[in-house]
């Protein structure tokens, strides 16, 4: 897509862009300067991820990091001789060997697309697969070379023709396979997508390889490209195909064994060998293929993939640990190859006549005209065999063909090596020719970039929409009565929660206007559901530790036919200026647009029992309080204060990335530092200690709060409700007196559990340690005595509704896993 092939400075991305920057010398390049781009282009990829993820879901990521690559390409070819270290470093990455770059993006790219396969599924499609990924391959790759040699009038030969439909014959499931998973559409459907891409890519590779060579020997270089005839082209395609799948087979048994071997599911650092060993045999495999047995790296590692899968799977000690890693991977790669190709495509879209413009639209009008044609002329057949398929799934296959990583990738590759073969030129004329050469390989990742870019931007986002019209997602009828099934399970399940809830001491002064109004399932709630929740949670809690909820605060918002009180006018219900600073905080903490992966809730906790039960005193008390055994039972207690809070952190009580959580985890620090000396427990103490140490930060940061609070509503509400910072402050001590209670009785009953050897026979010591827990627990409540009964009533029932939202995150999670 280059507006003119004459001269040797007809490009300028010849001379700076894509050969080294001109106005700095090649000695002074730092090595170092090539690690810059791709972490660069990482950061970038955080913030678009985070910005499609909340604003704007239907733009495919990949799409997007393309399109900002493109913006900065041509930023570069606008700011033409000024240098700077990205700029540096990119010119590093352009400039890299083509085979590099390939076994660099594609075996990451590859392997955990072929290890997710279904294998079952996969066997009984394997002759359509082998339909659509090899005779559809080469009769499109010769379709789209007709196109290039008649209708474009770049001057291609054959070779280099068959070269770009043999490119553009590659198709990328990411944004299909995704939307199909997401749909529920018909599983075969989804496998012919995902297993049509995978062998294709395969194909595509093994064919690009024997027309690119034929187009190199056109270019009457020394030791450039091969001559291939027919016998030669069936000699290489037979030696990197079947070649290829033997060589993955072999590697993939390899790794089998040495999933085997690393059988130590509890020990963390095996199972992260175990992920290593994945990708180390996912790159080996194709590095072998590929430069050791001339045959096809691709093929290598999704036989390797596939092979590991099938044998396998049942190996691999943490399937969660070695999902996020591959998943982590292709999106590493997946956001620098597209930004990678955006950026070339940008220098090259500088120089783009109109006319290249109105070639790149027929291209890809006449692409979806060549797939539709394969993929219906092949339909008596793949209709009759392995899975079969019908006519609406084939003109979704037909629609979702989207380009992509691979085509990017082997663009790259041909541009970087026409380029480095042509780097030296003896005479005028044959410099001339050479950049011919060069215009042609640049046309050619001009036109496989566009069209990448135009699948994934229309395709990706129309498939959507288009799986609604044929109907291929679940039917809604059945979408209806399993969401409605799965919204009266929940209701259950939240219902129960909420009366464990009540039957803990923190929560009787709940109250219930407030949590139904942000927990919708609690909406409506009847006196005869509530019954029987209260039936479950006695029939499912051991004798001695059952507890009967506290109902006060919940019955009289019952409906009028249940409960025949009216309910007591106490403010909440039109009280926001009460309410609005505690819903920001739970908003924060519980983000209902996503639903976050949240740990299980621990059962409720129980009281202590009385000091009667402990025992008598052997010792005095100032004996035992500076006792060896009490220092460590001290420390102990602590530790396990530490895991009260973290739980709460878990559960959604405690927002971890605030300060509250901060402060009271430096609290236990400060107190073990103090019981190391022999001072009884005083984490209390040490809080408030905390509390006021920090108390500068604390208020700045409180007030800060405050002032983008209120902002934030004058813009974004027509409510004008206020929050002072004393008022702020007022609401997050109560909040952190809450938080201290719940960690020591979970203490307290972690502490009974676990190091008492028979409650009652308890040591003077832990008997010691217990009643100096329960003293500062004592001064706590006595604390929060302090604050008026309505503000105290406001933060449970926010901490109530926040727990109840997180449990309900959870469900939704669990039940999205199915």
């Amino acid at each position: 897509m280059a507006a003119t092939t004459e001269g040797t400075d007809s490009n300028k991305y010849q001379e700076s862009g894509h050969n080294g920057a001109a106005a700095k010398d090649e000695n002074t390049e730092e090595p170092a300067i090539g690690v810059l781009f791709p972490w660069f282009c990482e950061v970038l990829g955080v913030g678009v991820f985070f910005l499609l993820s909340r604003y704007c879901h239907a733009l495919p990521y990949t799409a997007i990091m393309f399109f900002i690559g493109l913006i900065m390409g041509l930023a570069a070819e606008i700011n033409y001789g000024a240098t700077n270290q990205v700029h540096e470093s990119l010119e590093m990455w352009a400039k890299i060997d083509g085979k590099v770059l390939l076994m660099i993006f594609l075996p990451g790219l590859l392997f955990w697309d072929a290890f997710n396969v279904n294998v079952y599924m996969f066997k009984m499609s394997f002759w359509q697969l082998l339909i659509m990924a090899f005779p559809m391959v080469i009769l499109g790759a010769i379709l789209t070379a007709l196109i290039g040699y008649y209708v474009f009038p770049y001057g291609w030969s054959w070779s280099l023709a068959m070269t770009f439909g043999s490119i553009l014959a590659a198709t990328d499931p990411v944004a299909v396979c995704a939307l199909l998973n997401e749909v529920g559409a018909p599983p075969r459907l989804g496998l012919h997508v995902s297993g049509e891409s995978m062998l294709n890519d395969g194909s595509a590779f093994v064919f690009y390889t024997i027309f690119s060579a034929m187009f190199f020997l056109e270019m009457n270089i020394e030791g450039f490209g091969e001559s291939v005839d027919c016998l030669g082209a069936l000699r290489i395609f037979l030696q990197m195909s079947v070649g290829g799948a033997l060589i993955g087979f072999a590697f993939g048994l390899g790794l089998i064994f040495l999933l085997f071997l690393l059988n130590h599911r509890h020990d963390n650092e095996e199972n992260i060998i175990q992920v290593a060993a994945t990708i180390a045999m996912a790159y080996a495999s194709y590095y072998v293929s590929d430069q050791q047995a001339d045959s096809s790296g691709i093929l290598a590692v999704i036989a390797c993939g596939i092979t590991s899968r099938a044998f396998g799977e049942n190996m691999i000690n943490n399937p969660q640990m070695m999902e996020s890693f591959w998943h982590l991977v292709e999106h590493l790669l997946n956001t620098l190859l597209f930004t990678l190709g955006g950026v070339v495509w940008g220098h090259i879209l500088a120089e783009t006549s109109g006319k290249d413009w109105v070639y790149l639209f027929l291209l890809y009008f006449l692409l979806h005209v060549i797939r539709f044609y394969l993929v219906f002329s092949f339909y008596p057949i793949l209709s009759q065999i392995g899975l079969k398929t019908n006519l609406k799934e084939a003109f979704f296959i037909s629609f979702g063909g989207l380009r992509g990583a691979v085509g990017i990738a082997l663009s790259l590759s041909l541009m970087n090596d026409v380029w480095a073969a042509t780097e030296t030129a003896d005479t005028p004329e044959q410099r001339q020719q050479y950049d011919e050469y060069r215009y042609f390989a640049k046309t050619i990742f001009g036109m496989v970039g566009g069209v990448a870019f135009l699948t994934l931007i229309i395709n990706g986002t129309l498939s959507g929409p288009l799986l609604d019209y044929l109907s291929l997602g679940v039917s809604s009828e059945t979408r209806e009565r399993m969401a409605q099934n799965q919204w009266e399970k929940a209701k259950e399940h939240v219902l129960d929660d909420f009366v464990h809830l009540l039957t803990d001491s923190r929560f009787y002064r709940v109250n219930f206007a407030v949590v139904s109004r942000h927990v919708p399932l609690l909406e409506g709630l009847s006196l005869k559901d509530l019954e029987l929740a209260i039936a479950r949670n006695k029939e499912h809690t051991p004798p001695k530790q059952y507890k009967k909820p506290n109902l006060e605060n919940v019955l009289p918002f019952l409906p009028k036919d249940n409960y025949k009180e009216a309910p007591p006018s106490n403010g909440y219900e039109s009280s926001d200026d009460l309410e609005e600073p505690l819903i920001q905080d739970m908003r924060r903490i519980v983000p209902v647009s996503s639903i976050r992966s949240i740990q299980s809730a621990v059962a409720s906790i129980r009281s202590i029992e009385t000091d009667s039960t402990y025992g008598a005193i052997k010792r005095t008390e100032s004996e035992l309080m500076v006792c060896e055994e009490a220092i460590e039972l001290r420390q102990a207690f602590i530790d396990i204060l530490k895991a009260g809070y973290h739980k709460q952190i878990e559960m959604g009580e405690l927002d971890g990335r605030g300060f509250l959580a901060y402060s009271l985890l430096q609290s236990l620090d400060l107190a073990s530092d103090e019981i190391s000396q022999g001072t009884p427990l005083n984490d209390w103490e040490a809080s408030t200690a905390t509390h006021d140490i920090d108390g500068g930060s604390w208020k700045l940061q409180t007030e800060r709060f405050a002032q983008v609070f209120q902002s934030f509503q004058r813009c974004c509400s027509a409510t004008n409700h206020t929050a002072s910072v004393e008022y702020l402050e007022m609401l997050t001590d109560i909040k952190r007196i809450l938080a201290f209670i719940s960690a020591h009785e979970f203490a307290q009953d972690h502490f009974r559990k676990n190091f008492v050897k028979f409650s009652d026979d308890i040591s003077e010591v832990e008997m010691l340690v217990l009643k100096e827990s329960k003293a500062e627990v004592e001064k706590a409540r006595e604390e929060l005595k302090s604050y008026e009964s309505c503000h105290v009533e406001a933060v449970v029932s926010h901490l109530a509704s926040t727990i109840l939202l997180n449990k309900t995150a959870k469900y939704a999670e669990h039940i999205s896993g199915l």
